[in-house]
């Protein structure tokens, strides 16, 4: 291999390298995802006489190979103090890989801690679920349920 020929292979091997690159860190659009799903459903309770329901279910969008976004949005739920004050969790195993984890949100904007969405990396495959109310959104509550596809 001549000089000219091993200068020419490094910089073809530096072109694919730089163009495969800016494939990859372009910027990423979240895409929602078919979720099949019955949701949570509680009841709340706002004092000892005001008590109403809830029902949690979720959303989820792409976030990259093998990645999603998990949110619960509350949407007119949001305004009650005990919806406000509650939270999201999914529990999650892929099917397909084993593998398991969980994320919780916050069903509704304001000043309280915790996110309204969260990065899972569950993986490529099938994932199934429960989605559970927690704090003070559901202190009688059924679990829901939830399974969808990752690539």
């Amino acid at each position: 291999m001549t000089k000219a020929t091993r200068v020419g292979a490094v910089a073809g091997a530096v072109v694919a390298l730089a163009v495969g690159a800016g494939a990859v860190a372009g910027p990423a659009h979240a895409a929602p995802v078919a979720v099949q799903q019955f949701p949570a459903n509680g009841i709340i309770s706002n004092g000892i006489t005001a008590f109403g329901t809830y029902s949690a279910s979720i959303r989820i969008e792409t976030a990259g190979a093998g990645a999603v976004w998990l949110s619960a949005p509350g949407g007119r739920q949001c305004g009650n103090p005990a919806v406000d004050d509650s939270f999201v969790r999914f529990t999650y195993t892929n099917i397909s890989n084993g593998r398991s984890g969980a994320g919780t949100v916050r069903p509704c904007p304001g000043p309280w801690s915790g996110s309204q969405k969260v990065k899972l990396t569950p993986g490529a495959g099938t994932v199934v679920g429960t989605i559970a109310i927690v704090s003070k959104g559901g202190p009688w509550s059924i679990p829901g349920g939830a399974t969808f596809g990752v690539r």
